[in-house]
């Protein structure tokens, strides 16, 4: 018979569906199975894969009820998040790992409440599309709020970019691209996302590389399927504006880095808006740095209000020029000349190919964000965007010194290349796909190899050598054959008396000499 302590577990652990009934009146029955202790069967029960260590190790401490919150069972704890701390938790039917982040109080402060965010989070989980990350419930539960999404695995693009360099142009706006189709559905429902970055773009899968860290882990790179999804759908809080918000907490310019210049004295998230963060985000994919590189809160603010960031041009002068008129138009001050996020679709999708990203194209009209989407749905109707105030008064408190770009550093200390692949080893990092493997039609990986990460002059010095070279041994190996042919040849005539001088005519007596 089991213990008490034995008894009063399995009783809660099938209250909360930790456990299915059908494997706890298995474990009653089973003799070897230890019952005289909770932590002698959390053992048995760890070996047999029923428990997770996590879950074990709350037992033990005697923090079982902390595997059960808002009625999903806990499964283990993946560490902080945005605004808390998230866990992986099973789904209540399907048995499935899904996770729940667990907000702080203070998550909302100070311009959102607990009611608007959960009718926020609800609207958003209606919103389903392939590159948008699915919201699956949110709530509060003991005073303490909480979402839950489906899993997602990958990497950020923040942390790809900081691992391997920049991107291939066509790479990065394959990428971007992607993100742009997933936020079209989030436009088309009236709603903003509000903080797009490197950071909420994830990458998936991935596959590990031959290049290791310092610490000898191994480096992931994207698999020739990999696609993005936009994260934080729903989850992001309403926000003062910057100026208000750096006065009331601390914060880092990596949180602002990406955000436009109406949101100085303006907190609400726009459309407008998400078509900047996407253009700055694409900013720092082929460049792997920040459009602002500020080293403070002031800083950050007093450039964003007075300047331009460092022209695209001067860091990447392997683009082509209509790809940097297009993120101008992205990245203008006024919302008003920002394309939507349609036309982005549809003008992104030119420069996915290796030629098309570094070579001149027929120079494009962008429409305004009120031409209609490429998708051919009717647009959703939407208030216009607050003018912005091209020099908005920075308080004293956060002014910076004055950044003069005309003392910017020189054309060539700023020119960067893209990481194209590994020179030592010769490993593909951006891989194409396998013959006759399937692949996502947005997939921006397939068909598309590169292998060096060599200047764009000397590669294409290395293609002539090489063609020239690969001439010269076809060369070669055509005048071999045919000088082994030759033989053949004469064996061939040969045998049909080509090279006989006469002929013996038959039935004619052959005379003898006398």
């Amino acid at each position: 018979m089991p213990s008490e302590s034995v008894t009063s577990f399995l009783d809660y652990a099938r209250e909360n569906r930790i456990l299915p009934i059908d494997q706890v009146q298995e474990l009653v029955r089973r003799s070897e199975v230890p019952q005289e202790n909770v932590p002698a069967l959390c053992d048995a029960l760890v070996s047999r894969g029923l428990l997770t260590p996590y879950q074990a190790a709350c037992i033990r401490s005697g923090r079982g009820k902390e595997l059960s919150f808002a009625g999903y069972p806990v499964l283990d704890e993946l560490g902080p998040c945005p605004g808390g701390i998230a866990y992986k938790v099973q789904h209540t039917s399907l048995r499935t790992p899904i996770v729940m982040r667990r907000l702080r109080p203070d998550w909302l402060v100070p311009a959102d409440n607990l009611s608007a965010f959960i009718q926020r989070a609800q609207h958003a989980s209606t919103i389903h599309q392939h590159h948008l990350t699915s919201l699956l419930d949110a709530g509060a539960y003991e005073d303490q709020l909480f979402v839950v999404l489906e899993p997602y695995e990958g990497a950020t693009l923040e942390s790809l970019v900081r691992e391997i360099g920049p991107m291939p142009a066509f790479l990065a706006c394959a990428f971007i691209r992607q993100a742009a189709i997933g936020l079209n559905a989030v436009h088309r429902a009236g709603m903003a996302h509000g903080d797009i970055r490197p950071d909420v773009l994830s990458v998936h899968p991935l596959v590990p590389s031959s290049r290791v860290r310092a610490d000898g882990s191994t480096i992931h790179r994207p698999s020739p399927t990999s696609t993005i999804t936009l994260c934080e759908f729903g989850l992001i809080p309403r926000r003062p504006s910057l100026i208000e918000w750096e006065r009331s907490r601390s914060v880092t310019v990596g949180e602002w880095a990406f955000l436009p210049p109406e949101r100085l004295n303006d907190g609400t998230a726009t459309l407008a808006g998400d078509i900047y963060s996407l253009g700055q985000s694409l900013f720092f994919l082929l460049t792997g740095r920040t459009p602002y590189p500020a080293n403070s809160t002031g800083e950050f603010l007093q450039m964003l209000a007075n300047s331009d960031p460092i022209p695209l041009g001067l860091i990447r002068n392997d683009l082509a020029p209509e790809l940097i008129t297009l993120i101008q138009y992205m990245t203008a001050r006024d919302p008003s000349q920002r394309p939507s996020v349609g036309t982005l679709i549809e003008r992104l999708a030119v420069f996915q190919s290796p030629e098309h990203g570094t070579s001149p194209l027929p120079v494009p009209t962008v429409p305004k964000a009120a031409d209609s989407n490429i998708l051919g749905e009717e647009p959703v109707a939407l208030e216009p965007a607050p003018p912005v105030v091209v020099n908005p008064p920075i308080p004293s408190d956060l002014v910076a010194q004055p950044i003069d770009l005309t003392t910017a550093p020189s054309a060539n200390e700023w020119t960067v290349q893209p990481y194209l692949g590994s020179s030592h080893d010769g490993e593909e990092m951006f891989a194409p796909a396998a013959a006759g493997q399937s692949s996502h039609q947005d997939n921006p990986l397939h068909g598309f190899s590169v292998q060096t990460n060599a200047p764009i002059a000397r590669r294409r010095e290395m293609s002539k050598a090489e063609a020239q070279k690969q001439k010269r041994q076809w060369t070669l190996i055509a005048g071999g054959l045919w000088l082994l042919s030759i033989p053949l040849w004469i064996i061939l005539l040969n045998t049909y008396g080509c090279f006989d001088s006469q002929k013996a005519e038959p039935d004619k007596p052959i005379k003898k000499r006398r």
